[in-house]
């Protein structure tokens, strides 16, 4: 449920989370599968709904 509530992040990039990844009510990563392909580092940043807050 957690990786649905958080638009469908991949399993390695949930498990490589840490602390200072959420921040202001927010998940912000960088995509490990395409991080060095793209200009950006494939960052992402998704919103924390309320179902996900405990889980995390």
């Amino acid at each position: 449920m957690l990786s649905f509530d958080l638009c469908g992040i991949n399993a390695v990039d949930l498990y490589q989370l840490s602390e200072r990844d959420i921040r202001d009510g927010r998940v912000d990563y960088n995509r490990s599968k395409t991080e060095g392909k793209r200009k950006d580092n494939a960052f992402i940043s998704i919103k924390i709904v309320e179902e996900a807050r405990p889980l995390l």
